[in-house]
């Protein structure tokens, strides 16, 4: 026997398009209920109707991802930058889009196919203060270079003798702190090994590190 169900034109047009049961209630003033109900029914009556909802209920990853990166190369293309989270609600979106992209290729969960087409955009792979930031890192680590190539000591933080001292200072404790937490990116590590050989004096008392320039080669045993 045959379902009997309530003809309901304009629900059955919504739920095609890929609204769901809850947001046709609330758009129909209809009980919650009742639409579920009928839905219940009515699908079973019409399968096609339940294909059409899930066609168009949830836009299937890979072509939602592949739709998103066109209109981030779009947006580039057009402004010359990349979206500011603080900017309009389209280009808010592509922001946390990117940035979520960025996270996802740290964690080596971003596919290789997915890389090559962000790489069509420009260098996504770093935000600008990222940029910035790591720019300002080699930056410090030439101008200790600079500052050990006078005799004396290594700048102090606490007892620097003026401003510059003690920005240096500041970095190189730093460094040794993140050192010490594990936390300090090994090129980075081996870029100070290099260049500043006995940086961490902190290091474990068994570790050697060998040191390379383009002048000279260092051993250097770390002691507490």
């Amino acid at each position: 026997m045959a379902v009997r169900v309530s003809s309901h034109t304009e629900w059955d047009l919504m739920y095609a398009a890929g609204l769901s049961c809850d947001r046709i209630a609330r758009l129909c003033h209809a009980p919650r209920s009742t639409v579920f109900a009928y839905f219940r029914k009515r699908t079973v009556l019409d399968p096609m109707l339940s294909r059409n909802h899930e066609e168009h209920s949830v836009e299937p990853a890979a072509r939602a991802w592949h739709r998103v990166s066109t209109d981030l190369m779009t947006f580039t293309a057009d402004t010359g930058r990349w979206p500011n989270p603080a900017g309009e609600d389209g280009e808010a979106f592509l922001a946390r889009w990117l940035a979520e992209q960025r996270r996802r290729h740290r964690r080596g969960e971003l596919s290789a196919d997915r890389i090559e087409k962000l790489d069509d955009a420009g260098p996504w792979r770093y935000s600008s203060r990222a940029l910035a930031d790591e720019k300002r890192w080699w930056t410090r680590l030439e101008e200790v270079t600079d500052y050990l190539r006078e005799p004396g000591s290594w700048p102090q933080w606490k007892t620097a003798a003026d401003e510059h001292e003690r920005v240096l200072g500041v970095w190189l404790h730093e460094q040794r702190q993140k050192s010490a937490r594990n936390i300090l990116p090994s090129a980075k590590a081996r870029a100070l090994t290099v260049h500043l050989p006995g940086w961490n004096p902190r290091g474990s008392a068994d570790s050697k590190v060998i040191a390379e320039n383009t002048t000279q080669r260092y051993t250097v045993t770390f002691r507490r």
